[in-house]
């Protein structure tokens, strides 16, 4: 799809510029301004710079044969240029009017123009037109709104001739009108506040420029579902698309909520994932086979969880033997050491002293203190403090003690 981006230097018109960029159902966009546009700076990694083509006009009210040239061919356009509610204050009416109005209508003829000379309107699908204007927005003239009366007023007509302009050419082309509310950006935190009190106070919606834009794309790539668009609405449908935008991460995916990937990523990874299984399975069952039975020619016991892979007992020549009693002098065996080939010894005998005495030997074996032992007496040792005597008894020094200024220290 060709798309025309008219406004693109916009606040809005950026946005769109950014989405279209990564979108892979828009091969071309007409960056229209009237100065030259560059690709934002915060692309995703899978956008496509070299889509981009901006062209310049000084006004919007006229298309030089240059211009037309390049709006040949395109399928839809999306239309920002307005002045803003706040702007209007400070400019005239009369400004205000001609390029929110008179321009938007000179622009669709042009398009319309355009595209009839090309001679393929029959066979082409109709050219998509969308119109952004704005919540307070009043069609019917007869009412008056509490919103700036004049510059609502105004911009209700606009959408009923560009509305009415499609209906003349009906088959060649289709509008759809966007009514967003506040519209807010990522970082502006003072004007989401703003925008926070409006809604809960005045009842004025608001919605962020991402989300609006995805919305529009949405509409000019599968057709228009309502008309008008409300603000509610272009929440509801920008958030569906931004969310399968960065679901699909990369692949590509259109705006009716679907990843167009390969066969591979459809399918193709899960048929891999289940063949890769199937494998590990088919070789654990080989392995345990092969192994129940190579143990099972040695005499040795299966792997476990892997006996279910051999048939019959397995003929285990070193089995396991429950140990006997140890003690008992009717038992022959101290130990079991069969399973060794280590004859069994039968455990020594209990002899009771012979002299009837704990030590035995005549009390050769008495301890430490006491009795004789190698025919030397043991005496208790002298203890290491000694209790002071007659003779080694404290007395004071004699004289008086020393007096001050006699060179001691004290």
């Amino acid at each position: 799809m060709k798309l025309i981006v008219a406004g693109a230097s916009g606040f809005v018109g950026t946005e769109v510029i950014r989405q279209c960029l990564s979108l892979p159902m828009i091969t071309s966009v007409i960056a229209l301004a009237r100065r030259p546009v560059s690709a934002p700076s915060d692309l995703d990694h899978h956008a496509v710079v070299s889509k981009l083509h901006s062209v310049v006009l000084d006004d919007y009210g006229t298309y030089p044969e240059h211009v037309k040239k390049e709006l040949a061919g395109a399928d839809a356009c999306i239309w920002t240029v307005a002045i803003t509610p706040t702007k209007s204050r400070s400019t005239e009416f009369d400004e205000v009017r001609r390029i929110c109005q008179e321009h938007t209508l000179a622009g669709l003829r042009a398009m319309v123009e355009v595209r009839s000379e090309g001679g393929n309107e029959s066979t082409s699908p109709p050219f998509r037109f969308m119109y952004m204007s704005g919540t307070a927005a009043e069609r019917d003239q007869t009412k008056t709104p509490s919103f700036m009366p004049q510059y609502s007023l105004m911009r209700g007509e606009t959408e009923s001739q560009v509305l009415a302009f499609a209906a003349e050419h009906k088959g060649a082309m289709e509008a759809c009108v966007a009514k967003p509310g506040v519209i807010v950006g990522p970082g502006e935190y003072l004007k989401w506040v703003g925008a926070f009190f409006l809604k809960y106070v005045m009842s004025v919606p608001n919605v962020a420029v991402a989300e609006v834009s995805a919305a529009m794309l949405h509409e000019v790539i599968n057709g228009f579902l309502k008309e008008p668009l409300q603000n509610d609405d272009l929440v509801q449908i920008g958030r569906q698309a931004l969310a399968v935008a960065k679901d699909c991460n990369g692949y590509n995916y259109n705006y009716n909520y679907n990843c167009n990937t390969s066969a591979f990523s459809s399918y193709g990874r899960w048929i891999l994932l289940a063949a890769i299984i199937a494998a590990a399975l088919v070789f654990f069952l080989a392995f345990s086979c092969l192994s129940a039975r190579r143990r099972k020619r040695q005499g040795l016991q299966p792997y476990r969880m892997t006996g279910w892979a051999h048939q019959g007992q397995v003929n285990n020549t070193q089995s396991y033997q429950p140990p006997v009693q140890p003690y008992g002098n009717n038992n022959p065996s101290y130990y079991n050491n069969n399973n060794a080939g280590i004859p069994n010894n039968a455990p020594p005998t209990y002899e009771p002293p012979k002299e009837g005495n704990y030590y035995g030997n005549g009390g050769a074996n008495q301890g430490y203190f006491g009795g004789q032992q190698s025919g030397i007496e043991l005496q208790q040792p002298n203890n290491s403090y000694q209790p002071r005597g007659a003779e080694n008894v404290y007395s004071a020094p004699e004289g008086p003690p020393p007096a001050k200024g006699d060179g001691i220290i004290r």
